[in-house]
């Protein structure tokens, strides 16, 4: 199965110039939202909303969109009206925010 973000397989061969092992974890994370959402649009009722709270990352200086590729895979797999709102500036690096990542089931 495919993480359905463009630039995702880039951002992954990155961190796995320094550190295979965080590039795989990275991977399988990913790859498990991506099962996690398709058994959730299921069960979510249509026109009913979720709602994440998700914080990017930086491996390495490779920083990872984790907001983003949450749109996408809510978008991939048949969610609508996809919104990220920045909550709030992360204590840690300076370019680490937390995101509100929404989207809607279609009617």
């Amino acid at each position: 199965m495919k993480i359905p973000y463009e630039n995702f397989y880039t951002i992954i061969d990155q961190i796995a110039q320094t550190s295979d092992l965080l590039a795989r974890y990275v991977h399988k994370y990913f790859y498990d939202i991506v099962l996690h959402c398709q058994e959730l649009y299921k069960v979510v009722q249509h026109g009913g909303f979720i709602h994440y709270i998700v914080g990017n990352s930086k491996f390495y200086d490779v920083m990872l969109p984790v907001e983003s590729i949450f749109a996408s895979i809510f978008q991939d797999v048949g969610f609508i009206n996809i919104s990220i709102l920045t909550i709030r500036k992360r204590t840690s690096k300076k370019e680490l925010f937390e995101f509100l990542v929404s989207a809607q089931k279609p009617w």
